[in-house]
């Protein structure tokens, strides 16, 4: 009996030692911290998963309290919950437990479990977990914070839950407040415009599919107050292990003003924005096309370009101002088109030019009906302002055929010929012919050699006598320039308007009253001469600098500015009344008299010619011309020479041809005359030996040899080629 007592002992002992051995192994496996106390707090366990955590090897630990073993627990609540657990004999779990370290400071959580004769220690090494929630807080608090701050609204969309997120930035963009639910994909799919809610769910699938890297796509959202706005969306989607995709977040970018301020460009860029028409590349272009497309046909209905520039548009800017000018255009643009078909073409190519391709017609002559149905439609007033303003157009046509290359060839044509249709008069059209061609080459020709003669001054001044009617004898001489080309004499009717077209007028003229000035001050020291009259056009009178040109002419050729008149015609008046009123004070304060050329033929008004401080009328030979024909003309002349006495001014008749015009302006009290009863224009050394012989001019006078021609055996040469050689600078 002992010993069966003693072999139970023994075996109670060996299962006892086998169930701690496996208890051990089992507490030893895990990784959690855990250490069991007794009834009296001290450790019986401390597995090695809680060495690691705590750094307190066992050895140190068993046998002793917990503060025994780790010194630093007693800063901490953990002593006392240990001890109210073994007196409560309930749980307790304290979170966030602060563990000073070596290496570093542990944070844990410790559960404390009671258990017969003790409690039992559950670890739980917290640090990274808390880390990284901490971390994954500031990262949110950012991402928030940037979410607010940013320019862009985010969304979010779980494609498990079908959740949608958008920002506050993303409600605020479409009009809604910050608290406003958005919380299902259809609300926001639902606000898409129509026209774009297809090619928006195309490009969803494809990168949801994972057939594009990144969802990327401009559509337009409704906004609360019913307009719609652009915007970019632009998301990536996140996949898990499998490659599903869970859930896809992006930004929403609003791209309203870009986008039109790119469609104002992409106008620009073909259309005219003070008109609304189509610009020269467009037109070009369509030009083009209508030209292949009549190729391809071999024939069918023809084309025709039209080439539009209109009649004195720069006076209307230049007196009106360009506010004034753009209303006209557009004007112009709204009648334009109210006389074209549909299909026609109509665009504005820059300035005062304008271009019409019509589409199909039969024959040129149907575009010159287009042509005169335009004229007439440009022919009514148009009123800007309150102001009546009067415009016309000069036209040039070329008929689209299958000779020409390219569209530039056509608008090349069509220009030519327009050009030649503002040279026979304005307010006409022409239709382009090849020879064309040729006079265009002939007139660039001349206009280079007329740059050339300027800049090297190769021209001549002449001069034609004014007399006294009562004695004949030569008072004075108007200065008229004279250009000669290869040997050829160039009408001034010919180079003057081209001078005044090419912007060469100006230097043009003042070498002339420079040259003018120089040799009658020479003339004046040796004989009794009373003054020299000198041409000015409008665009010298527009110079800003045209006082000072006057007086440093005047000044360099010592002569008195008394003796020097400059003659203005009326139309360079009545362009600008104004401005020309002023600067004609100016130059009669410095001494200069005025002369007012042409008299009759232009339109100024007898209020405005009171107003202008005007020397002396010039009777144009029109009226002069028919002064012995027994016509009305007489009564127009004896009306110009009464308004003169009214006045208090002079008057010189041009165009002087017979002596019935000379003794019917006498009977009529006209002094002063000029023409070729008396003298043609003269050269310097013939009018210089004019002025020697000091003879009465006339048919019987005896007349002095001309510099360049030799002896004139007879300058009495009554000639309709006279009114050339008085047109003057």
């Amino acid at each position: 009996m002992p010993l069966y007592c003693a072999y139970r002992a023994y075996c109670g002992d060996v299962n006892r030692l086998e169930h701690e051995y496996r208890r051990r192994e089992v507490l030893e496996s895990v990784n959690q911290g855990m250490s069991v106390l007794d009834s009296l707090g001290r450790v019986t366990i401390w597995n090695d998963a809680l060495e690691r955590i705590t750094g307190c090897p066992r050895d140190r630990a068993i046998g002793r309290p917990l503060a025994g073993a780790i010194p630093s627990l007693n800063q901490t609540p953990l002593p006392k919950a240990v001890q109210e657990a073994l007196t409560s004999r309930s749980p307790r779990t304290l979170t966030h437990l602060g563990l000073p370290s070596a290496s570093a400071a542990r944070i844990l959580e410790v559960k404390i479990l009671p258990v017969a004769d003790g409690v039992t220690l559950l670890w739980h090494d917290t640090t990274d977990r808390l880390h990284a929630e901490q971390a994954l807080k500031r990262s949110e608090e950012r991402l928030t914070l940037a979410a607010e701050g940013a320019n862009d609204g985010l969304w979010e969309w779980d494609l498990r839950t079908q959740a949608f997120y958008a920002s506050g930035r993303w409600k605020a963009m479409i009009g809604l407040p910050a608290t406003a639910g958005i919380g299902r994909p259809e609300e926001w799919l639902g606000r898409v415009h129509a026209e774009d809610v297809a090619s928006l769910r195309e490009a969803l699938e494809a990168h949801l599919g994972g057939t594009t890297d990144h969802f990327h796509h401009e559509h337009r959202i409704r906004h609360e107050d019913g307009t719609y706005r652009r915007f970019l969306c632009r998301g990536v989607a996140a996949r898990g292990a499998t490659q599903k995709t869970a859930r896809i977040a992006g930004s929403l970018t609003d791209t309203t003003e870009q986008s039109t301020a790119q469609e104002q460009l992409r106008n620009a860029g073909f259309r005219d924005p003070l008109t609304g028409l189509c610009n020269r590349a467009v037109f070009v272009e369509r030009l083009g096309q209508r030209l292949a497309e009549f190729k391809r046909q071999k024939g069918g209905n023809g084309f025709a370009a039209l080439y539009l520039d209109l009649d004195r548009f720069k006076v209307v800017n230049d007196s009106l101002g360009h506010m004034v000018g753009d209303e006209l255009l557009t004007a112009v643009s709204r009648r334009l088109e109210s006389c074209l078909r549909q299909g026609d073409v109509l665009a504005r190519l820059g300035g005062d030019e304008f271009a019409i391709l019509l589409n199909a017609i039969g024959d040129p002559q149907q575009a010159n009906a287009v042509a005169f149905r335009i004229q007439k439609a440009l022919s009514d007033p148009v009123s800007i302002g309150g102001r009546e303003v009067f415009t016309s157009a000069s036209i040039g046509i070329a008929f689209g055929l299958a000779h020409y290359d390219n569209p530039d060839e056509i608008m090349r044509d069509a220009d030519t010929a327009m050009y030649h249709a503002k040279s026979r008069g304005k307010a006409r059209h022409e239709l382009f012919d090849a020879d064309m061609h040729a006079r265009t080459r002939d007139r660039l020709g001349l206009e280079n050699d007329l740059r050339h003669a300027i800049d090297s001054n190769d021209f001549e001044v002449h001069y034609q006598p004014i007399v006294l009617l009562s004695s004949r004898m030569c008072v004075g001489f108007e200065s008229l320039v004279r250009w000669t080309r290869n040997g050829e004499s160039v009408s001034p009717a010919t180079f003057i308007p081209m001078a005044e077209e090419l912007g060469l007028i100006e230097p043009l003229g003042t070498w002339v009253l420079q040259q003018a000035c120089r040799t009658f001050a020479e003339w004046q020291r040796q004989y009794p001469v009373d003054y020299i009259t000198v041409n000015v056009s409008s665009r010298q009178l527009m110079q800003q600098n045209f006082m000072l040109i006057v007086e440093q002419a005047v000044q360099a050729a010592r002569l008195k500015p008394c003796d020097l008149r400059l003659e203005i015609t009326e139309t360079a008046l009545m362009d600008s009344p104004a401005s020309a009123a002023k600067l004609l004070n100016e130059l009669r304060e410095f001494g200069v008299k005025i002369y007012l050329d042409d008299f009759g033929t232009g339109y100024s008004s007898l209020s405005h010619l009171h107003k202008l401080p005007v020397d002396a009328l010039k009777i144009d030979r029109s009226f002069v011309r028919t002064l012995a024909l027994g016509s009305d003309r007489p009564a127009i002349v004896e009306s110009i020479l009464a308004l003169a006495r009214t006045l208090n001014t002079s008057v010189v008749a041009e165009g002087i041809e017979s002596d019935d015009q000379a003794r019917e302006l006498v009977r009529l009290g006209c002094t002063h005359a000029q023409g070729y009863l008396f003298s043609r224009p003269l050269s310097s050394r013939a009018a210089e030996q004019l002025l020697a012989a000091g003879q009465p001019l006339g048919p019987k006078a005896i007349q002095p040899p001309d510099a360049i021609g030799g002896r004139e055996t007879d300058f009495y040469s009554p000639s309709r080629l006279e009114a050339l050689d008085q047109i003057a600078v």
